[in-house]
């Protein structure tokens, strides 16, 4: 069973306003190449399909005709991210079809989907927990789990194709919240939600009709995962001032699964960096852990310079249930981006000439401003997207205490020469103390 994990496509964002168009076209081409030359069983989005809730409508028309081309290889499994509209991501009569599954009702996180091989066996369960915004989800998930709808409940296999995707049920949730009206609040916390949906799952997995059978069992979740480490590109999402949830939720201990009964992996979305986080151990090793492997894919595209990581997705593969391999598979590039920090004739040397391609934050750290920075820049890197000059305060001329020690002319004056890169002439010291005097003495010209 292979399972290709990706999330945070983010259709239709820009990089310091820069149309990247060109690499979200590279990135689907890729994603569906890969699912046809490895045999990907199923592929898993775990949110922010696009990058706002209304995204533009040519992300819109190639997300369709990307998801229209992997139904044809595939089973695709989305949930919405904090960026997605949950009404507007379930669109679309065209993809009523069976191998696409669309999830952005969190109250149906203990409905697994079933992913099967090529020969028909059952060789998964996705549980898609979508992201839980805590002010609206505290109400609609707390109560007991059994109302989770897991016993009996439609798990997707022959189910009508309507019903494989969640259309409304997210904002507007008075069916739901009237059967909660009775049962208290949950925290106002990304924890307790999460606390909450991890716990259906849970009594899935024990009670439910796939109990005991050796299968993966895959929750997908859209959170900020204790240990992660955040870019400059993710949207806050803090709650109380908390935004991050502990990655100990995830051994569904508080339903006193055992190791083989809980999860046999966590596909993670929200955090731009590639990376695993819950210290759980690498697949194929004998150490034991309560926590199941978890992961960020990363986002496909650097949305920002400090996204230095290689991009990737994860190809996942399993053997009746457990995880035995990890393979991270490199993105595609279509422009790589570069900070460079250092004078500026460092900068425009032949040394950098190989960065003059890509997308470039230029630091220019000369002591005083250059003349015609920016024109100067431009002309080497025409895909620079930030050009600043910074100083080293240590590199400075005058300290903050040389400068409290000057007359107020004295500072105006090595403001002029500093920022004009030589000293004034003596027309324009005069023309500089006399504008002085008029403002001082609320003379008017």
């Amino acid at each position: 069973m292979k399972i290709l994990h990706t999330s945070d496509w983010h259709l239709g964002r820009t990089l310091h306003r820069a149309d990247l168009t060109p690499a979200f076209e590279m990135w689907v081409d890729h994603v569906v190449d890969t699912v046809r030359e490895r045999g990907v069983d199923a592929l898993l989005i775990s949110g922010d399909v696009y990058d706002r809730s209304v995204p533009p409508a040519p992300m819109v028309e190639l997300f369709s005709r990307t998801l229209r081309r992997l139904a044809q290889l595939t089973t695709v499994i989305l949930i919405s991210g904090n960026h997605d509209s949950p009404q507007r991501l379930g669109f679309g009569a065209e993809l009523f079809q069976e191998h696409i599954v669309i999830r952005t009702d969190p109250l149906r996180c203990a409905q697994p989907v079933e992913v099967r091989d090529r020969a028909g066996n059952l060789g998964a369960l996705v549980y898609p927990i979508p992201y839980l915004d805590p002010d609206v989800e505290r109400r609609r998930l707390a109560g007991d789990a059994a109302h989770a709808g897991h016993a009996g409940a439609d798990h997707l296999e022959g189910a009508d194709n309507a019903d494989r995707v969640d259309h409304v049920h997210h904002v507007d949730h008075a069916d739901h919240v009237d059967r909660n009206d009775g049962a208290e609040l949950l925290e106002r916390s990304h924890t307790a939600v999460m606390h909450a949906a991890l716990e259906r799952i849970a009594a899935d997995i024990q009670h439910g009709p796939h109990a005991g059978k050796p299968v993966a069992r895959i929750a997908m979740a859209h959170a900020f995962v204790a240990g992660g480490a955040a870019s400059e590109s993710e949207r806050d999402i803090s709650v109380g001032g908390v935004e991050v949830v502990p990655a100990a939720l995830f051994a569904l201990g508080s339903a006193g699964a055992s190791a083989t009964a809980g999860l046999s992996y966590v596909a993670l979305g929200h955090l731009h960096s590639p990376q695993r986080v819950g210290g759980a151990p690498e697949p194929g090793t004998s150490e034991a852990s309560r926590l199941p492997p978890m992961r960020y894919s990363g986002s496909p595209i650097a949305f920002s310079f400090s996204e230095t990581r290689p991009k990737s997705s994860v190809l996942l593969t399993f053997e009746g249930g457990t995880l035995v391999e990890e393979e991270l598979i490199p993105a595609p590039v279509w422009r790589p981006i570069v900070t460079i920090e250092a004078p500026l004739a460092e900068v425009l040397s032949p040394a950098h000439r190989d960065d003059r391609d890509k997308f470039a934050r230029i630091l220019v750290t000369d002591p005083a401003r250059p003349a015609d920075l920016t024109t100067r820049v431009r002309a080497a890197f025409p895909h620079a997207l930030e050009i600043r000059h910074v100083v080293d305060p240590a590199a400075t001329r005058h300290s903050t205490a040389d400068t409290r020690r000057l007359d107020s002319l004295s500072v105006l004056r090595q403001f002029m020469t500093e920022s004009g890169h030589r000293d004034l002439t003596e027309e324009e010291n005069q023309v500089m103390v006399a504008a002085w005097e008029a403002v001082r003495t609320g003379e008017k010209e």
